[in-house]
C-alpha cells in the first residue's frame, strides 16, 4: 500500500484515526504522513501544532512506523484531499465527531465531506484499533467492479485468522424505483421473480468466492431483500464486526443532497470503523 495520510486535530477522535492508521501501516508496510490542518485565522498556533505533531510522530516511531509530519493552512474537508493528492497518498484516515440533529443534517461532518470528495480511499475510524488486525469484516456489495475492489481491500486488511462477510441487499425492480404497479401486493405473482433473483444473486456470489480461493474458509456470503442502507445498519446491529469496507462513487450535487449515498450514510451511522473505497481511486 502507498502512503497513508493520518489526519489529526489532536482530539480523542483523531487518536482513533491515528491508532487505526498506524495499525494498517504496520500490517501493510506503508509509510505514514501525519497532517494537521490549521484554519487560516489560526496561523499563530503553528509552532504549538508542530510540537504536538512531533509528539504524535514519536508515538508512531515507538510503534515501529516511520511518519513524516505536515501542517497545512486551509479547511480540513478540502485541504486533506488536496494534501493526499500532493503526497501520493492512497488512504486518508480521519476520526469523526459524530454530530447529531439539525446541524448534522444541514452540514454533515468533516469526515463525510472528505469521503465525498477525496478521490482516494478514506478510513473513518471509530474506537480502538483491534490488536492483531481486523477479525471480522463486513463488505456490502452490489457486484460491481468497485465492490470487488472493496473485497480486495478487505483481504489486505483482515487478520490472518479473520473472516470476511460479503453482504448484498436487493429489491425487486418496482420496489427500488418506488413504483410497483398493479402487482404491488401480489405475493404469488412476484414469487417467481424473487426466486429468479435469488438464484442469480447466489450464482454471482459463488463466482466471486471461487475467484478468491485464497480466502477459502474465511469468506462467506449472505443476502436479504431490503433497502441497502437499512439492511447494512441492521446487519451491524445484529452482528459483531470491527470494520466495514465498501465502495463509494462520490456523487455530488442535488442528487447527493436528496439521496445521500449508501457509503456516506453507513459512515454516519455505523458503530465501527468504515473503510470507503473511492471509485476515482480504482479508475472507475
Amino acid at each position: 500500500m502507498e502512503t497513508i495520510l493520518i489526519a489529526t486535530d489532536f482530539s480523542p477522535e483523531a487518536s482513533s484515526a491515528f491508532a487505526h492508521g498506524v495499525a494498517i501501516a504496520r500490517q501493510t508496510g506503508a509509510p505514514v504522513l501525519l497532517v494537521h490542518v490549521l484554519d487560516p485565522d489560526e496561523r499563530d498556533h503553528y509552532d504549538a501544532a508542530h510540537e504536538q505533531l512531533a509528539q504524535i510522530q514519536a508515538r508512531a516511531a515507538d510503534s515501529g512506523v516511520h511518519a513524516d509530519i505536515r501542517i497545512v493552512i486551509g479547511h480540513a474537508d478540502t485541504a486533506l484531499p488536496d494534501t493526499a493528492r500532493d503526497a501520493g497518498a492512497r488512504l486518508i484516515a480521519v476520526g469523526t465527531h459524530g454530530r447529531t440533529g439539525i446541524r448534522r443534517f444541514l452540514m454533515g461532518s468533516v469526515a463525510e465531506r472528505v469521503v465525498r470528495s477525496a478521490g482516494v480511499d478514506v478510513l473513518v475510524a471509530r474506537g480502538a484499533a483491534p490488536a492483531g488486525g481486523y477479525r471480522r469484516v463486513l463488505v456490502p456489495i452490489d457486484f460491481s467492479p468497485l465492490s470487488e475492489a472493496a473485497l480486495d481491500r478487505a483481504a489486505l486488511l483482515v487478520a490472518g485468522d479473520g473472516a470476511i462477510d460479503l453482504f448484498h441487499a436487493w429489491q425487486l425492480p418496482g420496489a427500488a424505483s418506488g413504483y410497483w404497479g398493479p402487482a404491488a401486493d401480489g405475493g404469488e405473482l412476484l414469487a417467481p421473480l424473487r426466486d429468479d433473483l435469488r438464484k442469480a444473486i447466489e450464482a454471482q456470489a459463488a463466482a466471486w468466492i471461487e475467484r478468491h480461493r485464497e480466502l477459502a474458509g474465511r469468506l462467506t456470503f449472505s443476502h436479504t431483500e431490503d433497502v441497502p442502507t437499512h439492511a447494512i445498519r441492521k446487519r451491524l446491529d445484529d452482528h459483531d464486526y470491527d470494520l466495514v469496507v465498501m465502495g463509494s462513487h462520490g456523487r455530488r450535487g442535488v442528487r447527493r443532497w436528496v439521496l445521500g449515498s449508501v457509503a456516506e450514510l453507513t459512515v454516519r451511522y455505523a458503530p465501527v470503523s468504515v473503510y470507503v473505497v473511492h471509485a476515482a481511486d480504482t479508475g472507475q
